[in-house]
């Protein structure tokens, strides 16, 4: 039987999916890792929403953004993106974005979620080369934790070794 997994979007069948009991209903997932990255993403999405309300002077329940934040973020920044660096953009703008707010007239609310926008796209980039960058760090750091100096030392000496045969080959 197949099932919808909700991380991908994609059918598969059941016995290859990732399966969890919610409240009573299962729910599929392509991997474990697929689910962890989907509850990741739905952290920083729902993080995210929460800011932009926020930053828009909406009050839960009885205010509801308008349909077309959700369509821009999910344009933007589902993947390969993420939510995550909506989220951090968010934060290091909020300052403008409020400035904005207070300052500039909008003809109506869907303009003001286009001007926000409009700030979040000029600054992600910077996010998320943030990101990629401390990523880089920690496998680099990892590396070279696992790496055992007496070992390379090792190998060196192998290397240098070799040369040395295959330069006294050469006469």
């Amino acid at each position: 039987m197949l099932v919808k997994c909700l991380d991908t979007k994609e059918k598969m069948d059941r016995s290859e999916a990732y399966c969890l009991n919610v409240n009573g209903k299962n729910k599929y997932y392509s991997s474990k890792e697929g689910y962890e990255r989907f509850v990741y993403n739905n952290h920083y999405r729902n993080k995210s929403i929460d800011l932009i309300r926020d930053m828009m002077g909406y009050v839960l329940p009885q205010m509801q953004l308008p349909t077309i934040t959700y369509r821009k973020i999910e344009e933007t920044f589902k993947e390969p993106i993420g939510y995550d660096v909506l989220y951090d953009t968010l934060v290091s703008q909020k300052k403008n974005i409020e400035w904005a707010f207070q300052n500039k007239e909008f003809g109506s609310e869907s303009a003001r979620v286009m001007y926000l926008f409009g700030i979040v796209n000029n600054h992600y980039m910077e996010e998320w080369r943030k990101k990629v960058a401390k990523k880089r760090a920690e496998t680099h750091h990892v590396q070279s934790e696992q790496e055992d100096p007496e070992e390379i030392e090792t190998i060196e000496r192998k290397q240098a070794v070799k040369d040395l045969r295959s330069f006294l080959d050469e006469d």
